[in-house]
């Protein structure tokens, strides 16, 4: 039951269970070795090098070595980098590292970067995945923000708090906002689900 949730919220954070970096790369992949060789490589500052190799690494599934890189990044960006922060939170997600994830997503959502309700979500979401209930209210606190930040319009946002707050015993809250996420995207197929 709990794979099925994680396949049904990483389906509406919109992310592979593969790896977020999949995405970013496709199919031509490189190695390690031939990346940190290239030569269109050499010519980028230390900081762009350093969230190169980040996202090589992330790609190949060494979360430990991205997470890394991406702090050297963030570092040589005086601790200003929302990509680097939702890299480092992407990573950990992807190997399951929820509470680490979650961390990263409040040092990204503190920098007041544009897309502060997607990463409310996805905070939401590490909290949720952590499976605590004491934490469940802050993962339900997240979401609500999401909502409020997006003026309602991120819709997957409803129906990741309506399974936050069902698991809370809040039935009839928890189900008005999965019926809500029904009335805004009426076509999903998770409604059979």
């Amino acid at each position: 039951m709990k794979r099925v949730l994680l396949l049904c919220l990483s389906f509406i954070l919109g992310w592979s269970l593969s790896g977020p970096a999949q995405r970013a790369y496709g199919p031509q992949q490189q190695s390690k070795q031939e990346t940190f060789r290239n030569p269109a490589m050499e010519d980028q500052d230390e900081f762009h090098q350093a969230l190169t190799k980040g996202r090589v690494l992330m790609n190949d599934g060494d979360v430990d070595g991205a997470v890394k890189e991406f702090r050297k990044a963030a570092a040589l960006k005086n601790g200003q980098c929302v990509e680097c922060f939702n890299f480092i939170a992407q990573s950990y997600f992807a190997s399951g590292k929820y509470k680490d994830a979650a961390i990263a997503y409040k040092q990204t959502i503190a920098l007041k970067p544009d897309n502060e309700a997607e990463l409310n979500n996805a905070l939401g979401v590490s909290i949720y995945l952590q499976d605590d209930k004491k934490t469940l209210e802050e993962a339900v606190a997240a979401f609500n923000r999401a909502i409020e930040l997006s003026s309602g319009k991120l819709v997957k946002v409803y129906y990741n708090l309506g399974y936050a707050l069902l698991k809370l015993g809040r039935e009839a809250e928890g189900q008005a906002a999965l019926t809500r996420y029904l009335e805004l995207d009426p076509g999903t197929n998770t409604a059979t689900e």
